[in-house]
């Protein structure tokens, strides 16, 4: 079974070639620029493969600026350097969010925001509130017309890498 422009896996170091849907997994991204991706102009996705190996630990994004596939490690847990909280981290599908964290036992809950590792910090968020905005089909509409109302104390933005 061929999907067309897809090969090989998309992480480069791996080189693992395509031969079934089953054996990892498909990304399609739809594009309006299609030559801009270096696709012929009838092409309106992007697709891209990550074997399963790969896919277990990282995932595709677009870069719809720079006209990129980026590869993202996954994080599962990580530690916030800025005050030691211990939280479990949730890769997420959004063009301007890269993660969110939560720590359960301190109610503290982390947004990482795209491009530049931007980060805030939200205290006493109840788990009901991680989840619905884990759930939510749009990330960033969720934090702009139903979370930030809520009026929940933030600290932010922390600059630079600051999940270990």
């Amino acid at each position: 079974m061929g999907v067309p422009g897809v090969h090989t896996c998309a992480n480069s170091k791996c080189g693992q070639e395509f031969r079934r849907l089953a054996d990892g997994k498909l990304y399609a991204f739809t594009v309006d620029d299609p030559q801009n991706w270096g696709l012929p102009a009838h092409l309106k996705q992007k697709v891209v493969w990550l074997c399963s190996a790969c896919a277990e630990s990282m995932y595709v994004r677009l870069d719809r600026r720079r006209h990129v596939v980026q590869l993202v490690q996954r994080r599962t847990e990580a530690h916030v350097h800025t005050g030691g909280f211990r939280m479990k981290w949730s890769n997420v599908d959004s063009a301007s969010i890269s993660g969110i964290g939560y720590d359960k036992s301190r109610r503290v809950l982390a947004i990482e925001f795209l491009p530049h590792s931007k980060a805030y910090l939200y205290f006493d968020v109840p788990p009901e509130e991680h989840q619905a905005l884990l759930n939510s089909q749009s990330k960033v509409e969720y934090l702009d017309q139903v979370f930030k109302p809520k009026g929940y104390r933030y600290q932010g933005p922390l600059k630079g890498r600051w999940v270990a």
